[in-house]
C-alpha cells in the first residue's frame, strides 16, 4: 500500500489561484498588520483546496521473460539436439521457480530452403506482448541463423546448445531445375571442411550412372553433366562422411531435373500433293520447338518431263540420305498420303523399323492409298503398324468419336466434353487392329487414330486424309492443333502423356503419391524408399484413384518403385536449403545480446541458474543469468479521507481571527 497527499478543492483550482496570488500581493503591500490578516486568509484557501489523503493497494505484475527453443534442422541433430533439451528442462524448472515471471515458450523451426529465422520468429511473438512488459529473451541455439537483427526491445541471453563441433559439408552453389536433353550442362559445388585439403566427390544421375573423383576442399568445383531424356531426373552428389562430425545429413544434396527438348526434329514426307499436306505442315511450321524437314513427292523416277532442268524447281528424293546416312537425326517421322511409287526399298522400310525399335517414333496419316498394294500397309512397315487395313475406303460423313480407352487416356481425354462439337470427316481407311491403343473411332466403330508401343518406340496411325477438315473450320472444326501437339508429345514420350506413370511429391511433412494407368487392376502396390534406407510399400486402390499420403520427415531423396516397374522420385529440402550453409553468427550473436544489456554465455553447462535483479544491475555472473526487475504493479484498491476533519479547519480560521483581532487592538 502506498499513501499521497492530493487535493481535492471545494472550488475550481483556477479560482483559487488567483485568489491566493491577490492575498499575497495586498500582505506585500499592507506590512506587518497586513501579514498578520494573511493568515485567516491561507486557512481559508488550504481549506478550499481540500487537501485530502488517498492510499492506494497495489498488485505487482509479472514480468514475462520469452524462452526460445531453436529446433531448426542444424540444432536438431542428435549431438545438439540432446544438449539443446538438457538445457531447456534447467531453464524451464528456474523460471517455473519464479513466482514474479510469466514465461512465454517459443520454439523456432526452419522454413524448408530458408534457414532459420530465428528472430523473425521472435518478434511475431514479442508483437503479441503488453507495452514494457519485457524483462529479457532467453535463447537456446546453435547460432547458425540466417539473420541477426540490430537490436531488440529486451536484454538478450543466448545460451549456446552445444559447443562448436567438426562438421564436413557439401555446398551447391549453382544447379539448373531445367536441363536440354543431351546437351551438357553444370553444377558448382564446393566441399567445406577444415580438416583436410581433399575429398573424393559422388555424383550420380540416379538410376542411370555416377562417377567418384577427387577434388580439393573449400574451393569451387563446376562439374559438367548430360540429361538423357525428358521428364524429371534425380541428381545426386555425396561426399564420405566422417566418424567425429556432427551430422551427415550435409554430406549429400539431391536436386530434381527437369529433362527437356531444345528443339524437335521432323520429317515430313508427302506421298502427293492434297489439301491436308498444307495444313499439316503449316501447323509443325507454327510450333517454334520444331525444326521441320518435309519432301512432298511430285511425280516417279521414270516420269519423263520436256522442261530444262535449268528451268525445274524440283530435287530428286534423296531416300538414301535420309533413310540411311540422317535417319537417326530426325526425332520423327511422319508418313503422310504416302504412296509407293518405286523411290524407297524395302531396306529403307526395315531400317525405319529399327529405328522405332531404338526409339524413334512414327506417325503415318493414312489416304486413299494405304491398304492398296502400294500403300505402307504392304511394306515392311506392317511389322510396326497396329492396324490391318481393308480393301474399300469409306466416304460416308461421320464424326470423330473417343472410345472407352480414349476416355482415359491422357492423350485425348481432355477432349471428353468437346467431341460432340467436332466437324465431321468423310473419309476413313476401314481397318482392323493387330495392337496398340485405340483411342478414336470412326464410322462404323472402325478405329481412326490408334497408339502403339514398339521397342523403346512409338507408332501413332490415323485413318483419314480429312484430319485437315478441322483446320479449315468446316462442319464447326476441331482442335487440330491441340491434337497434333498431345501426339506429337506423346511419340517423344513426355512423362505428363504417359499411360503409366507413377509420381510423386513431397509438400511440408508429408509425401503425396500419385499413379496412373490404363489397366482395370484394382490395386498398386508402391514401394517407397526413404533417404536413409529405409523401405515401406503401399497399396494404391482404383476407389482411392491411386492416390496416397504418406508421413515424410527426412530431407532427401524418395525412390518410389511400383509393382509394375515404374519408378519416380520425390525430395525434400533444396540443395541451396539456407540451414546447411556454413553460416556460424556467434559473433553477431555476442555482439547483439551485449547491447541490449543481455549476455552469451558459452559457459554454463546443462544446468544454468537464473535470478532476478534490479534494474542498473550487472546482467550475468558465474553460472547464472539475471532477469531484471521492471517493478511494474496494478491497482487494486483506492480510499481517500479529508487530511483535517473539517470541524479542524473552522476552529482554526476562528481561531487565526481572534488572534489578528487581539493584535491589532493592542496596536491601537
Amino acid at each position: 500500500m502506498t499513501t499521497t497527499i492530493t487535493l481535492a478543492p471545494m472550488i475550481p483550482l483556477l479560482l483559487l489561484v488567483p485568489l491566493a496570488v491577490m492575498a499575497a500581493l495586498l500582505a506585500v503591500a499592507g506590512g506587518k498588520s497586513s501579514l498578520l490578516r494573511l493568515i485567516p486568509v491561507t486557512v481559508l484557501f488550504l481549506m478550499l483546496a481540500g487537501p485530502v489523503k488517498e492510499s492506494k493497494t497495489l498488485k505487482p505484475i509479472p514480468d514475462t521473460v520469452v524462452l526460445v527453443e531453436d529446433a531448426s534442422r542444424s540444432n536438431d541433430v542428435p549431438a545438439r539436439a540432446e544438449q539443446r533439451h538438457k538445457i531447456m528442462a534447467a531453464l524451464t524448472d528456474k523460471l517455473d521457480k519464479l513466482t514474479d515471471v510469466d514465461v512465454i515458450k517459443l520454439t523456432t523451426t526452419d522454413t524448408t530452403g530458408q534457414g532459420s529465422n530465428l528472430f523473425t520468429q521472435i518478434q511475431n511473438k514479442l508483437n503479441s506482448l503488453p507495452h514494457n512488459s519485457l524483462s529479457a529473451i532467453i535463447a537456446v541455439t546453435d547460432g547458425e541463423l540466417t539473420e541477426v537483427p540490430d537490436t531488440l526491445p529486451a536484454p538478450l541471453h543466448v545460451v549456446p546448445s552445444g559447443r562448436k563441433m567438426y562438421d564436413r559439408r557439401l555446398v551447391v552453389h549453382n544447379v539448373p531445375s531445367y536441363a536440354i536433353v543431351d546437351k551438357p550442362q553444370s553444377i558448382t559445388l564446393e566441399i567445406v571442411d577444415e580438416k583436410n585439403t581433399e575429398l573424393p566427390l559422388t555424383v550420380s544421375i540416379v538410376g542411370y550412372n555416377s562417377r567418384t573423383q577427387v577434388f580439393p576442399t573449400n574451393t569451387k568445383i563446376t562439374l559438367p553433366f548430360t540429361i538423357t531424356r525428358a521428364g524429371t531426373t534425380a541428381l545426386e552428389m555425396s561426399i564420405p562422411v566422417a566418424d567425429d562430425e556432427l551430422t551427415a545429413q550435409n554430406n549429400k544434396a539431391v536436386t530434381l531435373i527437369n529433362g527437356v527438348r531444345e528443339n524437335l526434329n521432323v520429317l515430313l514426307v508427302s506421298g502427293l500433293p492434297h489439301n491436308g499436306s498444307r495444313v499439316l505442315r503449316s501447323l509443325l511450321k507454327s510450333d517454334p520447338s520444331v525444326n521441320l524437314v518435309h519432301f512432298t513427292i511430285l511425280r516417279t523416277l521414270t516420269r519423263s518431263d520436256s522442261t530444262p532442268d535449268r528451268d525445274l524447281a524440283l530435287i530428286p528424293f534423296p531416300v538414301r540420305e535420309l533413310f540411311v546416312e540422317q535417319l537417326k537425326r530426325f526425332d520423327l517421322i511422319i508418313f503422310d498420303h504416302y504412296i509407293q511409287r518405286g523411290m524407297m526399298r524395302d531396306l529403307y522400310f526395315e531400317n525405319i523399323n529399327d529405328y522405332v525399335r531404338d526409339g524413334g517414333a512414327l506417325m503415318v496419316l493414312a489416304g486413299p492409298a494405304y491398304g492398296s498394294p502400294l500403300g505402307l500397309s504392304r511394306t515392311p512397315l506392317q511389322d510396326i503398324l497396329p492396324l490391318d487395313p481393308m480393301a474399300n475406303n469409306l466416304t460416308t460423313p461421320y464424326r470423330a468419336k473417343l472410345t472407352k480407352l480414349g476416355l482415359r487416356h491422357p492423350v485425348t481425354e481432355i477432349f471428353e466434353k468437346e467431341q460432340t462439337e467436332w466437324g465431321q470427316f468423310r473419309h476413313q481407311v476401314p481397318a482392323l487392329p493387330t495392337g496398340g491403343e485405340t483411342l478414336l473411332e470412326g464410322i462404323k466403330g472402325y478405329p481412326l487414330l490408334v497408339l502403339n508401343h514398339v521397342g523403346r518406340g512409338r507408332v501413332a496411325a490415323w485413318m483419314s486424309d480429312h484430319f485437315w477438315f478441322w483446320a479449315r473450320g468446316i462442319d464447326g472444326g476441331g482442335p487440330e492443333i491441340e491434337m497434333l501437339r498431345r501426339l506429337t508429345h506423346w511419340l517423344m514420350q513426355e512423362p505428363e502423356l504417359e499411360e503409366e506413370a507413377l509420381t510423386g511429391k513431397v509438400t511440408d511433412h508429408s509425401l503425396t503419391v500419385n499413379y496412373r494407368s490404363l489397366s482395370d487392376a484394382p490395386t498398386q502396390d508402391v514401394d517407397i524408399t526413404a533417404p536413409r534406407g529405409e523401405k515401406t510399400t503401399i497399396t494404391l486402390t482404383k476407389d482411392e484413384n491411386f492416390k496416397a499420403v504418406v508421413p515424410a520427415d527426412e530431407d532427401g531423396l524418395y525412390t518410389l518403385k511400383s509393382s509394375s516397374g515404374h519408378v519416380a522420385y520425390a525430395v525434400k529440402g533444396s540443395v541451396k536449403d539456407l540451414e546447411w550453409l556454413p553460416k556460424d553468427n556467434t559473433p553477431a550473436l555476442q555482439a547483439l545480446a551485449e547491447s541490449t544489456g543481455g549476455s552469451y554465455r558459452d559457459d554454463l553447462g546443462t544446468d544454468p541458474d537464473v535470478v532476478r535483479l534490479r534494474a542498473g544491475m550487472p546482467a550475468a555472473g558465474a553460472g547464472w543469468i539475471g532477469l531484471p526487475r521492471l517493478d511494474r504493479s496494478e491497482v487494486t484498491g483506492l480510499t481517500r479521507q479529508p487530511l483535517l476533519p473539517a470541524w479542524t479547519w473552522l476552529l482554526a480560521g476562528l481561531a487565526s481571527l481572534l488572534l489578528t483581532w487581539w493584535v491589532e487592538g493592542r496596536r491601537r
